[in-house]
């Protein structure tokens, strides 16, 4: 009886309450399709791509007639309109300005039998996103009078693959009304991305001795450039001595101190280093008067970085003047600051020669579509790389996966952070943005850079399995603008320290831009990039990985080589920095073994024995596997015994 009770009074509750919920006005994604048929929209001819404007502006017209027909289903919970539809009222004034050059008693009447019959008045909304993509009235329908309007309510975002996404605002009353229109394939309501969350310590004044791209190998050095050359097929290499943690990580594979003595803070890195690739950042924002963004000006590598766009409520704001220098959203740049400086910055960058393009971009799923259409208009196909360091959880949105498939198509790379929520990203049906996406390449992050024992270690905040393709490392040091002028003329050089996946994002990024400068011939795609990131990497060299399903594969810019920056090794091989054992044989793992203690067959070639640092016993099958290291056999002899190109060694089509 009491459980009975207890049933009726929460179906009771659950009455009241939605008797007391009022209808939500709210903005939805409404998506176009002209035929089933039709190609990818810039892939069609331009006789079918007016085509597909004009319906989608007639289909607009349905949209804002159902509106304007049914405005007191706008009604919101104090019982007034909503003041979106104020912009109603303001038609008889977009007439008149349409009719300026009409005979006055002509005008007056044409606009009395226009308000007084909606029907008849044909709007034709601005596409601010593709502005040449404009229909023109003259070319559709000549006994028709257009009236231009920028509406608040309802406005183009972009093409889809064979469809167009539009922006509308509608109450749940007329939503039926919409989806029965013609042509209309989709309707979904719009959600926001979580703003990212990130540690950050302000340091203040960073001072480095000089430019790192000056900064060649001496003759009095611990390390050997000509086999650097050969393991990795650069063609030059640069060093950046003493650099951060987050940068010398990148360049050798796990430092152990049971081989090597002193751990090697140096940078290494191709000296084409990102020069020619765009990396286009999806972030909140940028101020580029820090020497962190040192455009190079009047060298042979000089670069672009700026703020190219402000996109918000799903509209496209081409940069102008100063702000192409510093933009943000809401008036926040420092994260996207701080990305920019570790993809590409002069010190704490991967790619320090690659261009910078910022777009300040707002967190809804419409303010991301716009986004990357803008990088489709204006990117180089191959030659360009897009990171975006924010994340939210929801139900797959097929308007966004179906755009990053043709971005992807297209020839445009995405590296997505897995989030800090510290939960696996990777569900099938609610899935994380845009870690869970497919064709999206997805970081990780491994934990505290600044101390080598946390190094190997997955980030406790790091989002989790088997959709996440690498790990770089979350914690760097950054651009930051704490303390500095805000005059864009005064040049700012602090720094800060921020941990996140937000930051171990752009490094992969970075390496990706190395990679593509580096073999410029090549053009990379989602499927070629992420095998060559892959194999590339360092094996199973992270511990706390959250879930037995995360691949762990640590990122790598292609040198593997450990050295002891005082020259002093207990160990043999790649790991070792080359050395040779003084007796017995080189183990896969860099340990010198005394054949006559064996016991686990270390010694024999068939268990990845390095018969080049030591005598190898013989083995009636000689195999070629990938160690726990990221580098196969195959791959070390070729490194050793040729110089082979970058591709043959680390490629395997």
């Amino acid at each position: 009886m009491k459980k009975q009770l207890l049933l009726s009074v929460l179906f009771a509750l659950i009455g009241l309450f939605i008797d007391n919920v009022k209808t939500e006005n709210a903005y939805y994604i409404v998506s176009i399709r002209r035929n089933e048929t039709d190609k990818s929209y810039d892939n069609e001819t331009g006789c079918v791509q007016s085509a597909i404007d004009e319906l989608v502006n007639e289909r607009m017209n349905d949209i804002y007639n159902i509106i304007r027909n049914n405005q007191d289903t706008y009604i919101l919970k104090d019982g007034l309109i909503d003041e979106k539809l104020d912009e109603f009222e303001a038609i008889p004034v977009l007439v008149k300005k349409r009719d300026d050059n009409v005979e006055e008693s002509d005008d007056e009447t044409k606009i009395e039998d226009e308000i007084e019959e909606p029907e008849k008045l044909v709007f034709n909304f601005v596409n601010k996103n593709r502005p040449s993509r404009n229909v023109q009235s003259s070319n559709v329908n000549k006994n028709t009078n257009y009236v231009s309007i920028e509406s608040k309510l309802i406005s183009h975002i972009c093409p889809i693959s064979n469809y167009y996404a539009i922006k509308v605002y509608l109450s749940d009353d007329i939503i039926d009304k919409v989806k029965n229109l013609d042509n209309i394939i989709s309707c979904r309501k719009s959600s926001k991305l979580e703003k990212p969350t990130y540690k950050i310590t302000h340091n203040g004044l960073k001072k480095f001795n000089s430019n790192p791209l000056d900064k060649r190998a001496s003759s009095d050095t611990y390390y050997d450039i000509d086999y650097i050359k050969k393991e990795t097929g650069w063609s030059d290499v640069s060093v950046q001595k003493y650099a951060e943690e987050h940068l010398a990580l990148l360049s050798q594979n796990k430092y152990n101190d049971d081989l090597v003595n002193r751990f090697d803070d140096n940078y290494y890195y191709p000296s084409s280093a990102g020069k020619g690739i765009d990396i286009y950042l999806i972030d909140e924002g940028i101020t580029v008067n820090h020497e962190e963004f040192d455009t190079y000006k009047g060298k042979s590598y000089e670069r672009t970085v700026t703020c190219d766009a402000i996109i918000e409520d799903g509209n496209i704001n081409v940069t102008k003047g100063d702000s192409k220098k510093k933009c943000s959203i809401g008036g926040y740049q420092e994260h996207g600051t701080i990305v920019a400086s570790v993809a590409a910055g002069v010190n704490f960058g991967v790619a320090k020669k690659a261009n910078i393009h910022m777009l300040a971009t707002d967190f809804y799923d419409y303010d991301f579509t716009a986004a990357l259409d803008y990088i489709k208009i204006h990117g180089i196909p191959h030659k360009t790389i897009i990171s975006v360091s924010r994340n939210g959880v929801s139900f797959l949105n097929r308007d966004i996966q179906n755009k990053i498939n043709e971005m992807v198509d297209a020839g445009f790379l995405i590296f997505a952070s897995s989030g800090n929520e510290g939960e696996d990203a990777c569900d099938d049906e609610y899935v994380n943005k845009f870690a869970g996406y497919k064709n999206v390449i997805t970081v990780g992050a491994s934990a505290d850079g600044f101390s080598l024992d946390d190094a190997y270690r997955a980030a406790y905040y790091s989002n989790f399995g088997k959709c996440i393709d690498l790990h770089a490392p979350g914690a760097v040091e950054g651009a930051d603008f704490d303390g500095c002028s805000s005059s864009l003329s005064k040049i700012c050089s602090n720094s800060c320290i921020s941990e996140g996946t937000s930051f171990s994002t752009p490094i992969v990024s970075g390496i990706a831009a190395l990679i593509m400068s580096e073999n410029s011939g090549t053009k990379y795609n989602y499927k070629s990039m992420l095998k060559t990131l892959i194999d590339m990497s360092v094996k199973n060299a992270l511990t706390n990985l959250g879930s037995n399903d995360t691949p762990n594969r640590l990122a790598n810019n292609g040198k593997h080589i450990v050295y002891s920056s005082d020259k002093n090794y207990e160990g043999c091989g790649i790991l070792a920095g080359n050395s040779k054992c003084s007796s017995g044989c080189c183990s896969i793992d860099g340990y010198c073994i005394n054949p006559n203690k064996d016991s686990k067959g270390l010694c024999k070639i068939s268990n990845g024995c390095q018969s080049e640092f030591g005598t190898c016993g013989s083995s009636s099958t000689i195999v070629s596997p990938i160690d726990s290291y990221g580098m196969t056999l195959d791959s070390f002899n070729k490194a050793m015994k040729t110089s082979s190109t970058f591709e043959s060694t680390f490629l395997s089509y």
